[in-house]
């Protein structure tokens, strides 16, 4: 199933899944978990079956501009082995579709003081895979962390392996990632972003029920 995404639809979704609606005249930060895009219009996506450690997301902008870009909003395989918290695991960003989940606030920064990033401008909420499987077990909880460093910035270049690109910062594929920013952050420069991560599957679902 191909969805052509709008603007009306995204601020209908985060309505129907209990959170304010997005504010107009702002640019907003999104990330859909699990889909491939179209490249002929860039904001036409399909479902895909998720591949732990792979670029398998869509990251990008709706509101003042609306488009998506391959990337990907989990961590990769390395640091799901080889935590950089070793007792607790690596950190999964929790999803508004998913309990405890909500949109989370960001801000323009460097990541790790050296590359341009959204950076986190408040706590998020993560589940941490402790047994380091790549999946959520009923044991693995969604918390929330006020400052784990969990930023948007620029990822690798093969798609079928993150390698080190994410400990659990969603990003963009190198290729991708300059016309992201330009058209985020250069474009449409603001105090703060707010950041809307969902699963295409929740959202494709809900998308059907409305037709």
């Amino acid at each position: 199933m191909a969805i052509t995404l709008s603007n009306q639809d995204l601020r209908a979704y985060v309505e129907a899944k209990g959170h304010p609606r997005p504010g107009d005249g702002k640019l907003h930060l999104l990330g859909m978990r699990g889909c491939r895009r179209y490249p002929a219009d860039g904001v036409t996506i399909s479902l895909i079956e998720p591949i732990p450690g792979a670029y398998d997301d869509m990251v990008g902008m709706f509101g003042g501009d609306l488009a998506l870009f391959a990337g990907t909003v989990d961590p990769g395989r390395h640091y799901s082995l080889h935590p950089m918290r070793p007792k607790e695991g690596c950190a999964h960003l929790v999803g508004i579709d998913e309990p405890g989940g909500k949109p989370y606030s960001y801000k323009r920064g460097l990541h790790r003081g050296k590359a341009a990033a959204f950076v986190q401008n408040g706590a998020n909420v993560v589940w941490r895979d402790a047994d380091r499987d790549m999946g959520q077990d009923p044991n693995e909880v969604a918390r929330s962390e006020a400052h784990n460093g969990i930023n948007i910035h620029r990822m690798g270049t093969i798609r079928s392996d993150i390698g080190r690109w994410s400990a659990g910062c969603p990003g963009v594929m190198d290729k991708y990632w300059s016309e992201f920013w330009k058209r985020s952050a250069l474009a449409h420069p603001q105090e703060s972003y707010v950041f809307y991560l969902c699963d295409f599957a929740a959202y494709a679902k809900w998308f059907d029920s409305e037709r």
